[in-house]
């Protein structure tokens, strides 16, 4: 018996994602005001944002996302690679 996929909920709109759609994820850090944070210490969520294409569309509107490809190599190691290079699968 398998189990019913239950899709995820955009955080934002609270619409459900469609899954044939390109979602995105989003983390959070504090950035402490400045000279009133501590030495060696930071803050951030452990859990992520679900956010759907048009959350994520809307929301990208004056911040420019500098994406980065990584793959993993045959050593264990991820490497940044171009992104007009094919994934190989």
């Amino acid at each position: 018996m398998t189990r019913k996929q239950i899709n995820d909920t955009c955080d934002l709109c609270q619409n459900e994602i469609d899954p044939s759609e390109m979602s995105y994820n989003a983390s959070f850090t504090q950035k402490q005001p400045y000279g009133s944070g501590i030495k060696n210490r930071f803050v951030s969520s452990t859990n992520k944002a679900s956010l759907c294409k048009k959350c994520m569309l809307s929301f990208g509107g004056n911040f420019k996302i500098r994406w980065v490809t990584r793959e993993k190599n045959s050593e264990g190691k991820w490497l940044e690679i171009s992104p007009q290079q094919e994934l190989e699968v």
